[in-house]
């Protein structure tokens, strides 16, 4: 009976090994080039491709005045930085600029009715964050205690919450572009660990917002590569785009409906979506969600997808690490 049940959980183990295995996702140089993934996609009305425009960026992270919002402050200001200094097209202004936007009531100007004027010359855009609503609690929760013999009783438990609220301004339409408030709670097993773990997630807020801009404002690459029988695409953008292994993207074409609406222009449509699996400094390959059903070709387009959600699909087949 013993070896039956040994030989069941052998079995298990193994099953659970080929299933995962059957999860990840190949290295792009191992897949073979197959005559699918020769492909061409031939956009008629293709216009040379533009010099890349740099857009110059202000960042300011305000604080409340306790120790914890501080701490959080700082490491929500450095992620900011870091995430948005990674895109080739933005240029970060330099932080002895931002005196001025320190003041509180020019600030609250803007952030009272969406326009404003903030004076640095030097900035096209500016970007505004705070750590907002920082609260850190020790309750106690009754439960059983399964350290002694699962008798009832109570236990310290560290409830933390706060709010990031991100603001992206326009400095010549004096216009907020974009405004987002970000809610996060979670538990800890000591103050000093919640407040550890609420300066993680407000660096987590700060790469989540620098992607979306990035969706925004870079320019759409290329794919010159396919392997895999359209399951891996190599495209032509990076790290210098801030695409990091996990990042989604879109492939799509430009159509012309001109034919069925008077004066309608192109406008790009979507052919399908990708997780990028591997990325370098000015390249990365990208698996192709649902590749077998999806006809992803050489020539497509690629941008930063918008959504850079987990989704339920994804979630089960496994495409999302």
């Amino acid at each position: 009976m013993k070896d039956m049940k040994n030989m069941l959980m052998a079995a298990c183990a193994a099953g659970g090994l080929m299933l995962a295995a059957g999860c990840a996702a190949p290295k792009p140089g191992q897949l073979p080039v197959t005559d699918r993934d020769k492909a061409v996609y031939t956009d008629q009305g293709a216009m040379a491709l533009q010099k890349e425009t740099k857009f110059r960026v202000a960042i300011v992270v305000r604080g409340d005045k306790t120790d914890e919002g501080g701490r959080i402050s700082e490491a929500l200001d450095s992620a900011l930085v870091s995430s948005i200094g990674d895109f080739a097209f933005f240029t970060i202004v330099e932080r002895s600029n931002l005196d001025v936007l320190a003041k509180e009531q020019q600030l609250e100007e803007l952030s009272g009715n969406g326009r404003g004027q903030f004076e640095i010359p030097t900035a096209d855009y500016l970007i505004a964050a705070r750590p907002n609503a920082i609260r850190i609690e020790e309750k106690q929760a009754q439960g059983l205690d399964y350290l002694r013999g699962g008798q009832s009783g109570s236990r310290t438990v560290v409830q933390a919450s706060m709010s990031v609220d991100f603001r992206f301004y326009e400095k010549a339409t004096k216009r907020l572009i974009l405004s987002k408030n970000i809610d996060k709670s979670l538990t800890a097993s000591s103050p000093e660990e919640a407040e550890h773990k609420l300066a993680e997630t407000a660096q987590e807020c700060a790469k989540g917002f620098a992607q979306e801009l990035g969706s925004r404002y870079a320019p759409p690459a290329r794919v010159v590569e396919l392997r895999g029988g359209g399951r891996m695409a190599r495209i032509t953008m990076g790290s210098n785009y801030g695409l990091v292994p996990g990042v989604k993207v879109e492939f799509f074409e430009y159509v012309d409906h001109s034919d069925l609406i008077q004066g309608a222009e192109r406008e790009p449509s979507p052919v399908g979506y990708g997780i990028v699996r591997e990325s370098e400094l000015n390249t990365a390959w990208a698996e192709v969600i649902d590749w077998e059903n999806s006809y992803v070709m050489r020539g497509h387009y690629v941008k930063i997808a918008a959504d850079q959600s987990k989704g339920f699909r994804e979630s089960l087949t496994g495409f999302l690490p």
